[in-house]
């Protein structure tokens, strides 16, 4: 199994999960696990399925991976949807960690799509992940205040905030995407101004 999955061999190690008569939560692990390897949205939605239908092949970071994947494809919504499902569950289970990831992920799920139903929670998230110190804290807490700032003052602490982040090594290509969305929003907000 492991070795179809390595070499991208997904649909054969998927199918050879299936075949086997016996469905257990070890099978559905590791079905969820290699459908996760996929580049193919249509398998990550059956791992989604699979994570809905079986609750015993729950864990915290299939749902973390998972929204991940949807994110890169700027599936923004889904990604939120699997992401708020993930963190339902991490704090159900007390997994602290991947509840923290998940609140950063979400903050910047959030922003990124363009989901001002959801700022306060957002702001919420981006907050309590600077707490945590991480370096991806950083970059997303700028993000939030650049997509949701109020005022050019807010914009402009968001983009210092993202550039602390590039400074410890977050990829310039989201530093970039950052300062083209705080230039955006500024140029809304002087608009608003008139």
């Amino acid at each position: 199994m492991k070795e179809l999955v390595s070499s991208g061999k997904i649909d054969e190690a998927v199918a050879k999960i299936v075949k086997e008569e016996k469905r257990d939560t070890i099978k559905e692990k590791e079905e969820i696990a290699a459908l996760l390897h996929s580049s193919e949205p249509k398998k990550w939605d059956l791992a989604a399925r699979i994570l809905d239908e079986f609750p015993d092949s729950r864990e915290a970071r299939f749902y973390q991976a998972l929204a991940y994947l949807y994110w890169g494809v700027s599936q923004f919504n889904r990604a939120i949807e699997i992401a708020e499902k993930g963190l339902e569950y991490a704090s159900k289970v007390e997994d602290r960690k991947i509840s923290e990831t998940l609140q950063n992920s979400l903050a910047y799920y959030y922003a990124d799509g363009d989901r001002n139903d959801k700022e306060i929670e957002a702001r919420q998230y981006a907050s309590a992940a600077l707490k945590t110190e991480s370096d991806a804290a950083l970059d997303t807490y700028g993000f939030v205040l650049i997509c949701f700032g109020k005022t050019t003052e807010e914009v402009l602490k968001g983009v210092d905030f993202c550039k602390q982040a590039l400074e410890k090594g977050a990829p310039f290509k989201f530093f970039s995407k950052h300062v083209q969305k705080a230039e955006a929003r500024l140029k809304a907000l002087s608009n608003k101004a008139f």
